[in-house]
């Protein structure tokens, strides 16, 4: 049975409209190239990144979906939203929790944070794309229930086991998610992963 498998994340995907974005201010690598504190989907960063999509996180942070054109494959990259008031304490939390993210390292359960970078005085976590939607989405449209009674039941028993699994998997290593609901479990047809 093809059963869509999670990944918990603190990731809304909530597309941002093509509102304008404050001014951007650049430096690279070298302190000249083309990174910018607010991407825009179509900016390359660093000739490293595409910026594909933009999406909200909660209200304190954005997420990115970007192509590494290295790797050739699509990335999340979540970063907090420092315009806020209390940026710098926002800044050092979210390195905390980010640094505990990629210390989970793989799982078959866990949504892989590859490593965080600070680009324009902004750190930022670069982690597995998962494109599914949430548990929160599946169970507004329907997708949950899907199938009769047996095929939603056996579909939800699966995501509540995988879901399982990945908390244990972040508990043995001493990091509880703090946020766990239906808008932070991520569902993808491949293996379930987790975000910390």
């Amino acid at each position: 049975m093809d059963v869509p498998l999670p990944a918990l994340a603190a990731l809304e995907r909530t597309p941002i409209a093509a509102a304008p974005l404050p001014a951007r201010a650049t430096a690279g690598l070298d302190g000249t190239s083309e990174s910018a504190a607010f991407w825009k989907v179509g900016d390359r960063i660093l000739g490293l990144y595409e910026v594909l999509e933009v999406f909200t996180a909660g209200g304190m942070g954005l997420v990115y979906r970007v192509h590494h054109l290295g790797w050739g494959v699509d990335l999340a990259v979540k970063s907090p939203r420092l315009d806020l008031p209390g940026g710098d304490a926002i800044r050092e939390s979210f390195l905390r929790e980010a640094r505990l993210w990629v210390s989970l390292g793989v799982h078959p359960y866990v949504c892989t944070c590859h490593y965080v970078r600070t680009l324009d005085g902004i750190p930022r976590a670069f982690a597995e794309f998962v494109d599914g939607g949430s548990l929160h989405d599946w169970i507004e449209d329907g997708r949950l229930y899907s199938g009769g009674h047996r095929a939603a039941l056996a579909r939800i028993l699966d995501i509540a086991a995988q879901v399982a699994w990945g908390v244990a998997h972040a508990h043995e290593r001493g990091v509880v998610h703090q946020d766990l609901k239906p808008a932070n479990v991520l569902l993808d047809q491949g293996p379930g992963k987790v975000v910390g």
